[in-house]
C-alpha cells in the first residue's frame, strides 16, 4: 500500500523513500508534470489529481529509479556518491548540490558498469509510481490531498 505521509513513507523499505522538494503542474494536454527545482522535471501518471499546486514534496522507493542516459526527457543528473553490490541487488548512492540528502536507487542483480564516486549518471523514476505529498506531509492521491488515518 501507500503510505498516508512522508513521516510513515521515511520508515518504509531499505534503503528508505528518496524525498524530494517539487513542485506540480498540469499542461495543456491534462497531464501532470513534476518539477524538482535544480534536478530536472519529468511526467507522472497522476491524471486525477485535482490540484497539482498542492503537492510539495515528491517520494520515489529506490526501486522505482532506473539508469538512463542523458537523452531521455525524463533525465535526472545525479553524481555517485558510493556503489554497494549486495549479489542479490545493487544499491547506487548518489547526490546533487541541490538536494540536502543522498539518494538511492536499488538494481535488482548484480550492475556491470563500472561506477565510481564521482561519476554522472542519469536516472529516471517510475512515473506510475512516484508518491505526491502536500506541504503538510499528507498524501495527494486522485482528488485531494488526504489526511492520514
Amino acid at each position: 500500500g501507500r503510505p498516508a505521509n512522508r513521516f510513515v513513507a521515511s520508515f518504509l523499505g531499505s534503503p528508505t523513500i528518496n524525498q524530494l522538494a517539487a513542485r506540480a503542474r498540469r499542461d495543456l494536454a491534462g497531464r501532470i508534470e513534476i518539477e524538482l527545482p535544480g534536478l530536472g522535471r519529468f511526467p507522472i501518471e497522476a491524471s486525477q489529481l485535482a490540484d497539482p499546486a498542492a503537492v510539495a514534496w515528491v517520494g520515489v522507493r529506490p526501486e522505482h529509479l532506473s539508469l538512463t542516459d542523458q537523452t531521455d526527457p525524463s533525465a535526472l543528473a545525479v553524481q555517485v556518491e558510493m556503489v554497494e553490490r549486495l549479489g542479490d541487488a545493487t544499491i547506487i548512492y548518489m547526490r546533487h548540490d541541490t538536494v540536502p540528502a543522498t539518494l538511492a536507487l536499488k538494481l535488482a542483480g548484480a550492475l556491470d558498469l563500472p561506477l565510481r564516486p564521482g561519476d554522472w549518471i542519469h536516472v529516471r523514476p517510475a512515473p506510475s509510481h512516484v508518491l505526491l505529498f502536500a506541504a503538510d506531509g499528507r498524501l495527494c492521491t486522485s482528488g485531494t490531498a488526504e489526511r492520514a488515518a
